[in-house]
Parts: C-alpha cells; structure tokens; sequence
C-alpha cells in the first residue's frame, strides 16, 4: 500500500510564525495486476506547534510531513493504517472477482 501526501492547508500567520501547517490530506493506495486501483483519503489535523520545534513551510518534505501525521494519530495510527489497508484489500478483491453480476439469462 502506498501512501502519499496530495494537499497541505496552512495559516499564514500564527503569533511569529508564517505558513503554519495545520491540515493533512493523505492518499493511501493499492493497484492490482497493474490496472485496477483502489484510494482511500485520510485529513489529519496537526497540534500547534512550537516556535522552536517549526520548520519553514519551503523547508517540508514529504517524510517530515509524513512523521508529523503519525505523531499526530498517535496510538490510533497502527489501527487506521491496517483499517485502510483492509478495506482497499477487500475493494479490490471485489473489483477482481465480483461477487455480485448483472446481466439477463437470454
């Protein structure tokens, strides 16, 4: 499963610090055979941060953000990522081999 950061949402001033990241949009992801893939989105809200622990909004990185996400989950980050992975699963497996067809008999 893949997980990738696609959005940021920050404040522009918060006390002496600028850009301050608060909201995380994540995509988690799993492709099967090439062809068919399954998302699922995650909004993470971020705590407030100190002056001394900010980093400047052009100085991010994808691993930074990533680690403030999962601080910021805490103790429910191992539950959701197996949630998430566990409902992409079961999508695909659906998509592959669907349970439920249409169609007429003539």
């Amino acid at each position: 499963m893949d997980w990738t950061i696609y959005r940021l949402y920050y404040i522009t001033t918060s006390g002496s610090l600028s850009n301050v990241v608060s909201e995380v949009h994540s995509k988690f992801s799993d492709t099967v055979s090439g062809k068919t893939e399954e998302e699922y989105h995650v909004t993470s809200n971020l705590r407030p941060v100190a002056a001394s622990n900010f980093v400047a909004y052009n100085d991010l990185n994808e691993n930074t953000v990533k680690g403030w996400v999962q601080n910021a989950e805490g103790n429910y980050w191992g539950a959701l990522t197996s949630s998430i992975a566990t409902k992409i699963s079961s999508s695909l497996a659906e998509q592959v081999t669907p349970t439920i067809q249409s169609g007429k008999p003539w």
